[in-house]
């Protein structure tokens, strides 16, 4: 079996006691998500960065008739166009509320007065940009070359607060596979825990 190492990401996480902390809290725009709200269309160039504070945000894009979910933001990830902020280019992706979802806006002119303020801000948004980097890319590599069943089980070691919160059929697309197959993997893994630990209560998540 092929295995991808799976390293702790940063979180964006301050010290609510730190003048970063009332710095960032007071120069940003807290948005609160429905289901299904969007935030951020194709085309568009990107004057802001997205802090997940509860909640997951999701990107897509669109081929045609066909709607591919590129990634999955939760609690403590940045997300951002990389193509679109780092290199202001037009991004390709929309940026879609997966649940009910608490978002932390800054635009880039705040940002830049926060780094300029506080240097540790623009080294733990590099880190995340970094990770956010590393870790698609590890992604796609494992859609080409692991299981389905392995890409489900690397998926819930990475994202374990994601799984049950988002359309079956968003997840399938960003594992890459139908969602009947998804759905199949899900009862395998469900009757297997059972199995393990039968006197667990049910989640149906």
């Amino acid at each position: 079996m092929i295995e991808f190492e799976t390293n702790p990401s940063p979180s964006f996480n301050l010290d609510v006691k730190s003048p970063l902390h009332n710095a960032f809290e007071r120069k940003a725009i807290v948005l609160d998500l429905r289901e299904g709200a969007i935030i951020f269309h194709p085309d568009q160039k990107q004057d802001s960065l997205y802090f997940v504070k509860s909640g997951v945000l999701r990107s897509l894009v669109n081929r045609g008739d066909t709607e591919l979910t590129r990634w999955f933001y939760s609690a403590g990830d940045l997300a951002f166009s990389a193509l679109c902020f780092l290199h202001g280019a037009p991004s390709d992706i929309c940026l879609e509320a997966a649940c009910p979802s608490v978002i932390m806006q800054i635009y880039r002119e705040d940002y830049n007065a926060l780094c300029n303020d506080f240097p540790e801000f623009k080294k733990i948004v590099n880190d995340l940009q970094t990770a956010f980097l590393s870790r698609y890319s590890l992604h796609n590599d494992s859609v080409k070359m692991l299981s389905r069943i392995e890409r489900y089980r690397k998926f819930l070691a990475e994202f374990p607060t994601v799984n049950h919160r988002v359309k079956v059929m968003h997840l399938a697309s960003f594992l890459g596979m139908s969602p009947d197959t998804l759905s199949r993997i899900r009862r395998q893994f469900k009757d297997e825990s059972s199995k393990n630990n039968p006197t667990a209560p049910s989640n149906c998540g």
